[in-house]
């Protein structure tokens, strides 16, 4: 018997579409082979760290579970 592991992903974007990406993101994630019980975090967007002009990120976080 395949033992799954409980997984966490972190998932951010902010380029172009900083949510369609992350969507997209967690879409190509629920249907990977091997991956189960997907659960996702609230979105949230998070200053980026420095002093480097960018944008704000769009943020979350994926749990599911793995034989991967």
């Amino acid at each position: 018997m395949v033992k799954k592991a409980s997984v966490y992903i972190g998932i951010g974007s902010n380029m172009g579409y900083p949510l369609e990406n992350c969507e997209q993101a967690v879409a190509m994630i629920s249907e990977t082979p091997g991956i189960s019980d997907l659960k996702i975090s609230k979105w949230y967007q998070s200053e980026p760290f420095g002093n480097i002009a960018q944008d704000w990120f769009v943020n979350a976080v994926v749990q599911c579970s793995s034989i991967l």
